[in-house]
C-alpha cells in the first residue's frame, strides 16, 4: 500500500506542472500529466450498503466496473456488519477495485470505524486508497464530545487523524478532508487532502463549478492536495416533455441521458487540468425505481436502475478502452510553443504516455443545456501546430472507440471541436 500511496502524492504534484510554457490564444497554460496518472484519476460513487435496490447484488456492482474499466471507488462506512458483508467489499476488492471509505461521526467515540478499517485491510489487502471525513456536514450536523456543529466536527477529525496517524495498520493511509466544513486556511492534523462537492448548477459545464469549488471551503486551497468526491447530474426520465423543467433543490436542472455523458466526460478532465488528483462521479446506478418520476435524487447513477447503461458509462468505458489502448503504442512528443489557437472558450490538457509521447485533450467550454433541453452547439475550429510534421488521429469517447478522423503529417493541423472532450493522438 505505501507504493501505492507514494505513487498516488507523486501524481498531485505532476499534475499542477505546466507543459513547457505552452499557452492558448487566451495566454493558458496547457497542463499536462502522465497518462497513467489520469486513469488512475477517474473514480465513481458506489453504495454497496444499500440492500433495497439497484446496489444489492455485490457481484452485479463489480459488473458494472468492470464494464467501466474503474477501480477507484468511493463508498459510505456501513453502519454495522450487519448492514453489509466483508464479502462485498472482497467481490470488488478482487478485482482490483480500491476504496475511499467515508467515515461516519456516530462511529468515533465507540472505535468502529477502526474495526472496519483494519478488518477491510486484513481480508482484502491493498484495496483501502483513502479514509474520507464527514459528509456534507452543512446538510448532517457532527456531534461529538459533547459539542455539536462544525467546531464538533473539527475536533472529531483532529481526533480520527490523530488515530490514524498512531495506528502501525493505518498510518499511511491518505485521509481527504470532510465537506461542507466553514473556509479553513490549513487542514495540518485533520487531512491530507482538501475535498470538494463541485456540482454544476442548472445543468452547465463542469469546469466553472469545479474552478471555484474549493474556494468556498478553504481560504487557500491551491497548494494542498485535491480530491473530488462527488460531482454529477441526474437525468430526466425517458419522454420527459423537452421543454418542461424539473429541478432538484434550488439549483440542480435534470438533463437528458446524452448531456449527461457530456457533463461526465468534462468533469473527469476539468478535475485534472485544475490539478485534481481524483474525480468521483456521483453515481454508478440509479438507485431505486422512480415509477412516478418524483425523485430526482434517484436517477444520478450512470447505468440505469437495471444495470443497462446510459450513454455516460459507454462513454467513460470508451474513454477508458481508448486511453489504455494508447499507453505503450508509439507517439510524438514534438509540440511547438504556440500548441493551439482558436475559440477562446476551447481548454485543453495533454496527456503524455510512457514512452513520451502525447495525447491532447480538447473541449469547448460553451453551455450544452438550457431550460429547454439541450443546446448542442456546433463544433469550433481549432488549430494545433507541432515542431516538426506530424499526423493525428481523433478519437471521440462520445462516438465510440474508432477514429472519427485522421490528419496527414503537418505542421499544423485544423481540429472541429465540439462542447465535450475528444482525444487528439500525436502519431510519429
Amino acid at each position: 500500500m505505501q507504493e501505492g500511496v507514494s505513487l498516488f502524492r507523486a501524481l498531485m504534484m505532476i499534475a499542477v506542472l505546466a507543459a513547457c510554457g505552452i499557452e492558448t490564444a487566451r495566454a493558458q497554460t496547457v497542463r499536462t500529466i502522465p497518462l497513467t496518472a489520469f486513469v488512475d484519476s477517474l473514480g465513481i460513487n458506489v453504495h454497496i450498503n444499500y440492500k433495497d435496490g439497484a446496489y444489492a447484488d455485490a457481484a452485479q456492482v463489480a459488473a458494472d466496473l468492470r464494464y467501466l474499466g474503474l477501480v477507484q471507488v468511493r463508498q459510505g462506512m456501513p453502519v454495522s456488519w450487519g448492514t453489509v458483508r466483508l464479502d462485498d467489499f472482497a467481490v470488488l476488492a478482487r478485482q482490483g477495485t480500491r476504496f475511499d471509505m467515508i467515515l461516519r461521526w456516530q462511529d468515533i467515540e465507540n472505535g468502529f470505524y477502526r474495526t472496519f478499517l483494519h478488518d477491510l485491510v486484513r481480508t482484502s489487502p491493498g484495496s483501502l486508497e483513502a479514509v474520507e471525513g464527514f459528509n456534507e456536514i452543512q446538510n448532517w450536523p457532527v456531534t461529538y464530545g459533547g459539542q455539536t456543529g462544525p467546531a464538533a466536527a473539527h475536533t472529531a477529525m483532529q481526533a480520527v487523524y490523530a488515530a490514524l496517524r498512531a495506528d502501525p495498520v493505518l498510518k499511511s493511509i491518505p485521509v481527504y478532508d470532510m465537506t461542507g466544513a466553514p473556509p479553513v486556511a490549513r487542514i495540518a492534523r485533520r487531512a491530507d487532502f482538501a475535498n470538494a462537492h463541485p456540482y454544476p448548477h442548472n445543468g452547465r459545464q463542469p469546469c466553472g463549478a469545479i474552478d471555484h469549488g474549493f474556494e468556498e471551503n478553504y481560504v487557500q486551497p491551491a497548494p494542498v492536495p485535491r480530491v473530488i468526491t462527488e460531482i454529477g447530474n441526474f437525468t430526466l426520465p425517458a419522454g420527459w416533455p423537452s421543454n418542461k423543467s424539473w429541478w432538484h433543490g434550488y439549483t440542480m436542472l435534470g438533463i437528458d441521458e446524452a448531456t449527461q455523458a457530456k457533463s461526465v466526460i468534462a468533469a473527469y478532465f476539468c478535475g485534472a487540468r485544475a490539478g485534481v488528483a481524483r474525480t468521483y462521479v456521483y453515481e454508478l446506478l440509479d438507485e431505486k425505481p422512480d415509477p412516478n418520476n418524483s425523485k430526482p435524487e434517484m436517477r444520478f447513477g450512470v447505468f440505469r436502475f437495471d444495470h443497462s447503461p446510459k450513454p455516460a458509462a459507454t462513454a467513460i468505458r470508451n474513454l477508458v478502452f481508448l486511453l489504455n489502448q494508447a499507453r505503450n503504442r508509439a507517439g510524438s512528443a514534438a509540440i511547438s510553443r504556440d500548441l493551439i489557437s482558436g475559440a477562446p472558450t476551447v481548454r485543453s490538457l495533454l496527456l503524455r504516455k510512457a514512452s513520451g509521447g502525447l495525447i491532447l485533450a480538447l473541449w469547448n467550454d460553451v453551455d450544452f443545456w438550457s431550460y429547454g433541453g439541450a443546446l448542442n452547439a456546433a463544433p469550433v475550429s481549432v488549430t494545433v501546430r507541432f515542431s516538426r510534421p506530424l499526423a493525428v488521429d481523433i478519437f471521440d469517447p462520445l462516438a465510440g472507440t474508432a477514429a472519427i478522423g485522421h490528419r496527414n503529417a503537418a505542421l499544423a493541423v485544423d481540429v472541429p471541436v465540439p462542447d465535450h472532450p475528444i482525444l487528439i493522438e500525436l502519431l510519429p
